[in-house]
């Protein structure tokens, strides 16, 4: 998209081996003299990815061609090895992240954008959010198919996090989503890495995730993305 739209920035995506490597190329380098953009458009990029699949994309290694001003600082960016004064600047990752599913719905978008810049700012998988410590109270700890996940009400999650219900619908507001929504968001999450597996019929994924039956999942499915749980199976599984 940038090297159709932009002379600026050169951008590529390159598999070798095991490795990916992200790599951009300024034209006019010396614009960013204090290499703040390169340093942010990388950020960006790295992070974005990784809420686009759910997970932190572990880097393997970021090289670049200049000398950070703050090393340490720059070392928390990324939480790798880094390799200074290299030939190019890029981010080593491994090809298996190139696998994963694009879990995020458009409502999820919305909110990502909504947010910005504060998950992208965010160290993936370190987010300390409400929302990240409401996700980790009730994620559930079994994942065999034949019992249906039970998610505790706003007010069970609201004792064991020592705060009122007011005060909880008050802070996720603030955080830009409802405990509803992220009880919906946790549902799609594992709703889409079920409808991956053949061997899973739409009735058996539904039970699982504690609908009355098979048509209220679909009901739900299609109002969280916009399509239903047949039609996601099919272009994920072919």
């Amino acid at each position: 998209f940038y090297n159709q739209i932009n002379n600026e920035i050169k951008v590529s995506l390159d598999v070798e081996g095991e490795h990916v490597y992200f790599t951009s190329e300024f034209n006019t380098p010396e614009l960013d003299f204090e290499h703040f953009y390169i340093e942010y458009w990388h950020v960006i990029w790295h992070r974005f990815a990784s809420w686009y699949i759910g997970k932190p994309i572990k880097l393997i290694g970021a090289y670049i061609n200049y000398t950070p001003i703050d090393h340490e600082e720059f070392e928390l960016l990324f939480r790798c090895k880094t390799n200074q004064k290299s030939k190019f600047n890029r981010l080593v990752f491994h090809r298996k992240y190139l696998e994963e599913p694009l879990i995020k719905t458009t409502r999820d978008l919305k909110v990502f954008l909504a947010r910005a810049p504060i998950d992208l700012l965010t160290i993936p998988g370190e987010d300390n959010s409400l929302t990240a410590q409401i996700k980790l109270l009730i994620e559930p700890k079994s994942t065999h198919i034949s019992e249906a996940i039970k998610l505790p009400n706003s007010a069970v999650i609201s004792r064991q996090l020592g705060i009122s219900e007011q005060t909880l619908r008050r802070k996720l507001h603030l955080e830009g989503i409802s405990y509803q929504q992220i009880k919906d968001n946790l549902r799609l999450d594992i709703a889409n890495k079920l409808l991956t597996k053949r061997n899973l019929t739409i009735a058996e994924i539904s039970q699982h995730l504690n609908f009355s039956e098979p048509r209220a999942f679909s009901r739900a499915y299609t109002k969280w993305t916009g399509e239903t749980p047949k039609t996601y199976r099919v272009k994920k599984i072919k």
